[in-house]
């Protein structure tokens, strides 16, 4: 298993075993016996800290939880695949030029996408020329090309073809670009010619494959929002609704089916105050684009795509520092849900086993990581443990089964 680099410096520590020991505890859903808390964080504080956790196990009660096992053996080609890249002069030679946010020469391009070359050439300019960059401040490009590179080096593409290299490189085309670029005319694409920039940016065999890695309630939801700002109107379901029954009329996108499955969450689904449209966005994540993914590759009875759903979610975990607390979390949380569909496809295809079990046990080693990182700090303990048992409610979805 590859290492878990800041999981390894904090089992350096002195307490390491005692707050293991702790973490333990809180995953079996008992308060650490008193002492241990005392070896840990001091006998004064420790029978304030026994009654912080019992009491919070008192008001959040799991019958009998099934705690996940870590998976210590687990595969690590992903990691492999990576390390393996980042060795290549021609993807350094891509990548440099990215990091500088230049365009890169076509010639290395064709290493990893042949006679997609061209097409990923425009995404990735595209890209650049509109300046976009994702929260660790680093074009959003250098993903794509990261992410299109390791999934060449994992060897999705079959013999003398590219065609899921480039699908990986330019998965975020749609959704990032669509309503930013012009069309021939000088408008701005959108849902109404959504059809056009498939036809002026992405090639006929690798539309569907786009598509289906688009989330496009994300999409959908940023056109009515911006509806809804330009006329001056409330965000609040009513609106969003009314709003999804207008694309309806308008046929196009065929977006029928996310418009409905979209409006039944939105029916169902709690207003809560400052966090609604957050928590939608993760309702439709969760709920539907994930297993959106999940259902079209079971019907076309082709992984790959999942694969490179898996690969994506690998990439944002492995540069996952740079995002909030609430996103590190957030990203742990969707590479288990990833890889719990990818379990409940009961697939006998190794390549797609190896990747849900890598991913499974970097996400539980990650959370494991912030609940201990907590547990391990000298002062203002009470604070501290009080903030992991927050962060622990949050990553249950990662240490429960």
């Amino acid at each position: 298993m590859k290492p878990i680099f800041v999981y390894e410096e904090l089992k350096k520590r002195g307490n390491f075993e005692l707050a293991n020991e702790v973490l333990n505890c809180l995953k079996k859903r008992t308060s650490p016996d008193i002492y241990t808390l005392r070896s840990l964080s001091g006998i004064q504080k420790a029978e304030s800290i026994q009654n912080i956790i019992s009491k919070y196990f008192r008001d959040n009660y799991i019958p009998e939880p099934k705690i996940r096992q870590h998976d210590f053996y687990a595969p690590d080609e992903i990691y492999r695949a990576r390390t393996e890249l980042e060795n290549d002069r021609d993807y350094q030679a891509v990548h440099i030029a990215l990091l500088c946010n230049e365009i890169p020469d076509i010639k290395n391009l064709q290493k990893f996408y042949g006679n997609y070359s061209e097409s990923v050439y425009k995404i990735f300019k595209a890209f650049i020329d509109l300046l976009l960059t994702r929260k660790c401040d680093l074009t959003a490009a250098a993903h794509l090309n990261r992410v299109g590179g390791v999934c060449v080096k994992l060897k999705f593409n079959d013999e003398g073809k590219y065609e899921y290299g480039t699908l990986a490189a330019i998965h975020d085309t749609i959704e990032d670009l669509l309503p930013l670029l012009k069309n021939r005319k000088g408008n701005v694409y959108n849902l109404e010619n959504y059809d056009e920039f498939l036809e002026d940016y992405i090639p006929q065999e690798l539309q569907d494959g786009v598509r289906i890695l688009t989330n496009h309630y994300n999409l959908i939801l940023d056109y009515i929002l911006n509806i809804l700002s330009d006329e001056d109107r409330s965000v609040n379901k009513q609106n969003i609704i009314k709003k999804l029954g207008g694309l309806h009329k308008k046929h196009f996108l065929n977006i029928g089916s996310y418009v409905d499955d979209m409006t039944k969450i939105i029916e169902n689904f709690e207003e809560p105050p400052k966090t609604y449209i957050s928590e939608l966005r993760w309702k439709f994540y969760e709920d539907l684009y994930l297993k959106g993914i999940a259902k079209e590759a079971m019907k076309l009875g082709n992984y790959r795509i999942f694969e490179i759903k898996g690969v994506d979610l690998s990439d944002n975990s492995h540069g996952k520092e740079a995002l909030s607390l609430d996103g590190r979390i957030r990203n742990i949380n969707k590479n288990v849900i990833w890889a719990k569909l990818g379990q409940e496809m009961k697939s006998t295809w190794i390549p797609l086993n190896n990747h849900i079990r890598e991913n499974l046990e970097d996400s539980y080693i990650s959370a494991d990581t912030i609940i201990l990182m907590d547990l391990l700090e000298p002062q203002s303990s009470l604070d501290f443990v009080t903030s992991s048992l927050h962060k622990f409610s949050k990553l249950e979805e990662v240490f429960y089964i």
